[in-house]
């Protein structure tokens, strides 16, 4: 489902999401509010795919892949963030109140929400915390997207109902970051998926049951809610502190080279292994595959 691609979209959501009676807005997100709380889940429709339709896919032991026919560079799972358009689903079929948004086009920088913070911010109107299901692996919850987004008090709180889970400063991009100007506390969740945006891209079923079970028995009421979303707030007591130092940097190569693993972590996000790294080196240098060892 590529971003702008109406039609498989179309058939995605009158597939899935239709028989859960929800609305659309003017850009095309779709929406459901269940009960009167405060907290908004969020997940997007669109993938990274280069191609639309269907793909035939394989489970071995806990991981779902793209079959290997299927696995080629313009095709990707699609967890990120099927999963999270799963999990939204079945908390809706279990009555779990709150308001849900499934976005479109979260893909190409969050244009859909985006579309609702400029023209229908009243659809946001009484929430405070903003919860997505759009991050890798299985144990972040996020604080941090390009800049504080949660506070740490608030992620907590909710470690403290998603056993497993624990505050990560280390975010990227959701469309959560985009109601973050407005809404106090707004994370994203691992739900099991690696290699986003990839042919190698799998999906732990493990990790995505498990959250769902956690979220569908989760406590609102015990949710702490402390930031400003008007205060500019960067610190945070989850920062790795041999991250950063005092050293003033004029190029993005010399702070890469002070904090390869940030960039490693960073570049992973994106969906950039170390195949495609490898590539772009051989083209960018010439050396030869040849010369290149690995363990």
């Amino acid at each position: 489902r590529p971003s702008k691609e109406k039609y498989i979209t179309g058939k995605f959501i009158e597939r899935f999401l239709i028989p859960l009676s929800v609305k659309f807005d003017g850009y095309g997100n779709v929406y459901k509010k269940i009960g009167d709380n405060n907290i908004l889940y969020s997940s997007h429709i669109d993938t990274v795919s280069e191609s639309a339709g269907f793909q035939k896919t394989q489970v071995i032991g806990d991981y779902i892949h793209l079959s290997p026919k299927y696995k080629k560079d313009e095709n990707v799972l699609g967890g990120d963030c099927t999963t999270g358009v799963f999990i939204m689903s079945e908390m809706i079929k279990a009555g779990i109140e709150g308001l849900y948004i499934f976005h479109l086009d979260e893909e190409i920088g969050g244009a859909g929400s985006q579309y609702i913070l400029d023209n229908e911010r009243e659809l946001l109107a009484g929430i405070d915390i903003a919860i997505a299901f759009d991050r890798k692996g299985n144990n972040e919850i996020i604080t941090h997207q390009f800049g504080r987004t949660a506070s740490d008090d608030f992620a907590d709180s909710l470690a403290d109902q998603l056993h497993g889970y624990k505050p990560s400063p280390f975010g990227t991009f959701t469309d959560t970051q985009i109601y973050s100007e407005i809404i106090p506390e707004c994370t994203n969740l691992s739900t099991g998926y690696e290699n986003a945006h990839t042919s190698k891209e799998t999906q732990s079923i493990s990790t995505c049951f498990n959250l769902l079970d956690m979220m569908l028995t989760l406590n609102a009421d015990k949710l702490a809610i402390n930031r400003n979303p008007l205060k500019i707030d960067y610190p945070s007591k989850y920062w790795d502190t041999n991250i950063m130092s005092d050293r003033e940097y004029d190029s993005l190569a010399g702070m890469i080279a002070d904090n390869p693993e940030t960039a490693s972590r960073l570049l992973s996000d994106f969906g950039i292994g170390l195949d495609e790294f490898t590539e772009e080196v051989f083209e960018d240098t010439g050396i030869l595959e040849s010369n290149y060892k690995f363990i």
